[in-house]
This record gives C-alpha cells, structure tokens and sequence, in this order.
C-alpha cells in the first residue's frame, strides 16, 4: 500500500486545470440552472459572489431534504448523493441579507436537475416464463411475450431495453428453432423451427438476456419453458376396411406387429439389419466446477460504475445443452463489508461481475473477495462455492512505449510454415508491475487485411512474438507495411491517450514460390441419363494456376474410356456408350499440370451418376428346366413357384408383371390326370418401365417315375410336347396365383 507520491511537472498542471476548472464555477446570485449527476456525494456546485457590500449571509428556502445547502460564503453543495430515483428535481430560492436578516439580493430560483447515472439493472417480471407452440407453426408470430423494467429515466439509454436469447436446451441442429424481438420481448418460431419442431418433443427451454444500452450495459437473465404441441391439422391414419362387410365403422388399430429377420441357419441374410437406438439418458450426478480454487480478477480504483470486471465461468460434466449442466451464479457474500453498500453484481446465468457503486479506494481496501454460490438446474439441482478474489489497482496513466520506432524489414518466401516467427518487439509501461494497467496486448492496425500474421505477447516480460498465422500469398501480396500498436488491457485514466510512441512499423517482403495449380471447387459431380449419345457435353473443370501459367488437363482412372476431356479448356464429354448396369457410380481423376513444368500438378475427383433407362428384358430369376418335376402318377393336383429378375434399377425391374401374377407366382394344376413326359408352360413377363418391355419364356414341368428316394430315375422319359395354347392358358388362367 502506497501512503505518497511524488508529484510530477504532468501532475502539477493536471491539479492546476482542475483548478482553473473550479475557479470558473463561480459567478453573481441570479436565478440559476444546474445539471448534477446522481450517485456523487459531497459534491460543489457552483460559488455565489455577492455583489452588494451590505450581504452578510446566503440563506437557502425550500425543501431539498436535507441535501443540498448553502454556506455563508455563498458556496452551493450537496451532503450526500443526489438520486435520480427518488428525486429527479430540487427547485429552492437563495437569498442574501445583512446582519440584522434584511433582504439584500434576492430571492432568485435556482433549479437542480438531478442526472440520472446507469446504476440500476433491468429487471424481468419473473425469471420462469412458460409457454405452448404447436406442431408447424407459422414462423413470426408471436406466442409469448417477456417483459422487464428498468428503474433508470426512461428517457435515456439507461433505461431502453434490449431482449435476445443466449441458450437453447436443446440444441439438436446448431440452428435456433425461436427468436425474440429486441424491443417488444414477443417470442416466436423460426422457419427452421417451424420445421423441425415435434410434438413428442421435451420442452425446450430458452435463456433470455435483456441489457439497457449505456455505454455499461447492466444485464438480467430469465429462462421461457416451452411445450410442443401436436399439430391439429394433419392426415387421419389409415384405416383398413374388409369389402363387404358389415361391421361397424370405422375400425379400431388393436395391435402393432413388428418384425425382426436377421439370417436363416446357412447364415445367409435374409432381411435389412434392423436398427436399435438406445439413448443413455443422462441424470444429474456432476455438480458445477470452479474455473479455479480462487479467481482472480483486477478493478482500477477509478472503475466506472457498470464496468464488467470479469466473467466466472464455471463448468458442469453433465450433459451438455441439459438442465443438469445450465448454471446459476449468485452473489452470497463480499468481504470486506466496510465500503457503503454493494459494489459488485453477477448475472443469473453469463456469471458476469458488474462494478454497481463507486467507491474503491486502494488505500482503504485494496482487496476484495466474493463468495459465489453456482448452482445447476438438475432435479435435485447441486451447487458449489466458487471464490472470486477483486484486486484493486492503481490508475492507469502511463501508456505502453516501443523501444523501437522501426524494426525495419524481414523477408519470408510465400511458403513458410504457420507459427513461424518474423520477428520479435519490446514496449514498456511505467504503470504498477503485474496488473492489467501495465500489461501490454499488441495489435497489428494497419498492413494485414486477410490476418496472416499474429502477435503473441509473454506475459512475464511483455515482449511480444509476430508470427505467421495463415498461408501467405506473393500473388495477392508483394509486401505487408505492418503497423503494430501497444495497448493495455484497463483502459487509461481520462485525459491520457495513447499517442505514436505506443506505435511501432515492420515491413514484411514476400519471395514468390511456384505453386500447383488450383481447382475451383475440391469436388465435381454429374448426373445424367445411362442412355446419352456418345459425345455429350458433361461439365467443365476450372483450374488456375497462382503464376499464371498455363494448364493442361488429363483424366486418370478411366477404367472403361467412358469419357475425355479437351487438355486445354477442362470440358469432359462422354466418349462411349454408358451402362448403369456395369457401373452406376463411376469416379475417375482430373488432374490439372503445369504447362512450364509438369512436376507441379494436382488433381480433383470427378462424381458421374447414372440414372437408369428400361433397357433390359425381364427373365425368370433362375433356370427351372430341370427343376421342377412330380413323381409320375400324380396323387394329387401339385404346384410350382417361380419368379422374375430384370437387371434395370428397382423403378422399374422390381415390380415385374407376370401376364397372371407379380414378381412370384405358384403354378398349380387343376387335376392330376396328366401323362410322364415334360410339359412346357409359355409364360409372359412384363416390367414397369415406360413403354414396358416383355419376355416370352416357358416353364418345363417333368412328369417321371420316381425311385425310393423320391427323386428321377435316369431312364428317359417320353415326353409328349409343348401342351397347346388353350391347354396351357387354361392351366395358368384357372390356377396362377399371387404369392
């Protein structure tokens, strides 16, 4: 602690303007307007001359409550801090008399107007709003409405609130589902919002903040619990009604059945694998961590009441974007109590600590320490006891100084590394050591647009590090004329500024590298018909080379020559015919080479998507010319089951149309009345496609005697033939069936 200071020729004339300042406060008694600003105790506010020789006393009427007075030498003051809260205006008359109490001068009206001063917080009218938004709403309206109050004049920014949202609980996209008007509070739905808002969902919960607009915004926080409501207007679901019959309607859904198919005893996979989610459900067993066992925080003694000090910022391992890991700051305590009244606050949820009253005094307390209580919001919540330690320090009324003016000029190719060092520069400042009035950030002002160079500074020496930050470029830039300023992280004391001491210049020179060329866009693709005409245009690849040179193009990976491109401009054109059933994805290489240098090439993949044309016949799935047979006599009418393949994608090979029956289909007879042999049963297969294409196939039967085994005897059978037309249409006609 510092009890003196020895007085500087700057001091000196700071003391004497001040004075000056004062002396000119002064003047005749006449009736008198002043402005006084709330919150400044023991203030002076203007000194009434006499100007008859017979005044004796100045003598105050009115009521002022006990705080404004008058002395016998005329000097106008305050006892304590005026408070625009309480009282905006004081009107009073001053007088002056002789010593036997006549009137001399006088009365006059004097008139104060107290100033109002940003020293209270907005307020919200609860910190818990909830609401209801259905299922699709239409995004901009309103369907709540917050509101706040702030005690400050109204007619000032003090008092002109603004409301946004910090937080959304959840947060599933990365993109907010509501908004908030900034002046009226009235909430509603984004677009995205309206979108992808479920009902089914968990209520989401919104951390509001609204702020005044002083030049130290003084911040309140609340939370808005919303509840997803279903969509009124929707689809019935389906409901499935027997033709015929007379049951009431409509029908009740009774029961769901679900499926699972995995693979049949060959371990052959016989359906999709069916997807399993299991969601972890967090519960609140992490309580808040301190950022530290003491925080520590620096305030200058001549702070401005609203200033933000710092921010504690606690953490929670719960899960995140969950009311187990959304923290509380409360302030429970502030040692030492001595100063009048509170001189700090926290924000509900930011943790920001705001200067409410002025008052510091290092001499008196030069230290302050804060309990903080941080609670989540789990159901139970926990908390934990954060410290918060506020050193108070000296004003800041030195500025940094370089000990260079020039630090002249580095040379770097184009291609050096990130983090490389350029150079390294020293200012110094004259201010307390080891506080932020002394500490020194540094700041690139001038001859970095695109941020390629950064500036690390070490804390224990403030000597600060230029680097490189980002890739160089000697096309775009030739040379950087970096202007590089020292600052200080407190702001300095009013009437010192920063001047060109406290600016430095270093000249980067830039050394051109031949570099690859360089794609416009690191990936291409193309969708188009399998059946286009060999030659068709498909797209253009860009490439430029940094130098300008000139670029030839090439394609690797063209495993089946489908395609070329003109070496010169990068237009790709199809050189044969295509085909989606060989390959409906293919990817092939452009690579782009220098003309001047064909060790300097790179390459970018090209994506060629084939849609699928009805250009295959469809055909029975398997060969069924020895497959079916019957053991011959026939004890009773038998059946058989076929199906159909087509080689074109699902839209149209999936859904085959047999003449009697869909992609499978049972032959079964009508009677069992037939002779050994083979009969050939002419079967019609039509698919999907516009227009559809058929095939004529036919489906042998075999009729033979059987051994023990149920199986064929080896001797041939004599066959009588393909059955006639109206045989075999009977046969189909009478008993194919759907499967």
């Amino acid at each position: 602690m510092r009890w003196f200071k020895m007085w500087t020729l700057k001091d000196f004339l700071i003391l004497l303007c001040c004075i000056q300042t004062l002396l000119a406060d002064r003047g005749p008694l006449t009736s008198k307007t002043f402005h006084v600003p709330e919150g400044t105790p023991g203030l002076q506010i203007y000194l009434f001359e006499q100007t008859d020789s017979r005044s004796v006393n100045f003598i105050l009427e009115g009521n002022t409550d006990h705080t404004i007075y008058i002395q016998n030498d005329g000097w106008l003051g305050t006892r304590e801090a005026l408070d625009w809260e309480k009282r905006s205006v004081y009107s009073f008359k001053v007088k002056t008399v002789d010593s036997r109490g006549t009137v001399i001068e006088g009365p006059y009206d004097i008139t104060v107007i107290v100033d109002d001063i940003n020293n209270n917080a907005p307020s919200f009218n609860t910190s818990r709003y909830y609401g209801e938004v259905r299922e699709q709403y239409r995004p901009g309206r309103p369907f709540i409405q917050v509101f706040a109050t702030d005690r400050d004049d109204p007619s000032t920014p003090n008092a002109q609130l603004v409301y946004k949202i910090k937080q959304q609980i959840p947060d599933p996209t990365g993109v907010m589902f509501f908004k908030i008007d900034n002046v009226t509070g009235e909430i509603s739905t984004t677009l995205e919002g309206s979108m992808n808002l479920k009902f089914g969902d968990k209520p989401y919960e919104l951390v509001l903040e609204v702020s005044d607009l002083a030049e130290r915004p003084f911040i309140d926080n609340a939370k808005v619990y919303i509840t997803i409501l279903e969509n009124l207007w929707k689809a019935p679901k389906p409901v499935t009604i027997l033709e015929n019959s007379t049951s009431p309607h409509p029908y009740t859904i009774t029961k769901y059945i679900f499926y699972a198919l995995a693979k049949n005893y060959n371990g052959v996979a016989v359906a999709k694998p069916l997807e399993i989610e299991v969601n972890v459900e967090d519960i609140n067993d992490n309580p808040p961590v301190c950022p530290a066992e003491l925080t520590i925080f620096e305030v200058q003694e001549n702070e401005a009441i609203g200033s933000v000090i710092g921010v504690l910022k606690a953490m929670d391992m719960d899960q995140h974007d969950s009311p187990n890991s959304v923290l509380s700051y409360t302030l429970l305590e502030q040692w030492p109590d001595t100063s009048p009244g509170k001189l700090f606050r926290i924000t509900l949820y930011s943790g920001d600590i705001q200067l409410i009253n002025a008052g510091l005094n290092i001499q008196r307390d030069s230290q302050y320490r804060l309990k903080v209580e941080v609670s989540d919001e789990g159901n139970p919540s926990l908390s934990t006891m954060c410290w918060v330690a506020i050193n108070v320090i000296d004003i800041n009324d030195h500025i940094p100084i370089f000990e260079s003016f020039d630090y002249g000029n580095v040379t770097l190719r184009e291609d050096t590394p990130s983090q490389t060092l350029v150079k390294e520069i020293q200012a110094t400042d004259d201010d307390e050591p080891n506080t932020g009035s002394s500490a020194i950030e540094y700041l690139i002002l001038e001859g970095d647009p695109d941020k390629m160079f950064t500036i690390q500074t070490n804390p224990d020496n403030n000597r600060g590090y230029v680097r490189v930050a980002a890739s160089l470029d000697y096309e775009k830039y030739q040379e950087h004329n970096l202007v590089i300023a020292a600052r200080n992280p407190e702001p300095l004391v009013t009437g010192i500024s920063y001047n060109s001491s406290s600016v430095t210049h270093l000249k980067v020179i830039i050394i051109d590298v031949d570099e690859k060329p360089v794609f416009d866009n690191p990936i291409h693709q193309v969708q188009v018909l399998e059946n286009i005409t060999t030659g068709t245009f498909l797209k253009n690849i860009s490439a430029f080379d940094p130098e300008g040179d000139k670029i030839l193009f090439s394609l690797r990976g063209n495993k089946f020559n489908w395609l070329r491109i003109n070496e010169e401009t990068g237009e790709i054109f199809t050189n044969a015919p295509l085909d989606r059933e060989r390959e409906s994805h293919y990817v092939v290489e452009v690579i782009a080479t220098e003309s001047k240098n064909s060790k300097l090439s790179s390459n970018v993949s090209l994506h060629l998507y084939l849609d699928d044309v009805n250009d295959n016949f469809p055909e029975l799935a398997k060969d069924y010319y020895s497959d079916f047979f019957f053991c011959h006599p026939l004890r009773k009418p038998e059946s058989v089951v076929f199906s159909g393949v087509d080689a074109d994608r699902p839209s149209w090979g999936t859904s085959l149309r047999f003449r009697l029956g869909a992609t499978s289909a049972r032959l079964t007879m009508l009677h069992a009345d037939f002779p050994k042999g083979v009969i050939n049963v002419p079967i019609i297969i039509r698919d999907n496609g516009r227009p559809a294409l058929e095939s004529s196939v036919s489906v042998p039967v075999r009729l033979c005697t059987c051994d023990s085994d149920n199986r064929c005897e080896k001797t041939p059978l004599k066959t009588p033939g393909l059955t006639t037309v109206g045989m075999a249409l009977g046969i189909l006609f009478g008993t194919l069936a759907v499967i």
